[in-house]
């Protein structure tokens, strides 16, 4: 089955709206819409090394950013995504300037990598799928 196919019966994806990640190479946190799962990564068992957590399992998502985002003090939709210019999807009117618009993805030149496979150096080019922490039932 392809990524983009559902499983016969089973319910469609839904985007979910707004998910705020942060980490070491942005400065605050960037504001994505997840769009569909793109892949589950779970551990394996390489050169009968063993496993160091069997249970945990990333599911990735095709993710796109946000452009605005309602300010913290926005009377509805605090922290949620809003369109350029339009302050009526944070609550306010068109002079009230709730809609912050985020700056665009800067490229990271030169990031090292090191696993238990290899070590490299990578550049980071586009922001375009997201991998959270998972459970499976």
């Amino acid at each position: 089955m392809l990524p983009d196919q559902d499983a016969k019966g089973a319910p469609r994806f839904e985007s979910v709206t707004v998910v705020a990640i942060d980490d070491q190479f942005t400065d605050g946190p960037r504001v994505f819409t997840l769009r569909k799962p793109t892949r589950l990564c779970t551990p394996t068992d390489t050169n009968g090394e063993g496993m160091k957590d069997p249970t945990t399992k990333l599911m990735c998502y095709l993710a796109k950013p946000v452009k605005g985002v309602c300010a913290a003090e926005a009377p509805t939709n605090a922290g949620g995504a809003c369109r350029r210019e339009q302050d009526y999807d944070c609550g306010g009117s068109k002079r009230t300037h709730l809609c912050a618009i985020r700056a665009k993805f800067k490229r990271a030149v030169g990031l090292f990598t090191s696993n238990h496979f290899d070590t490299g150096q990578v550049d980071t080019t586009k922001e375009e799928e997201v991998c959270v922490p998972s459970a499976i039932s």
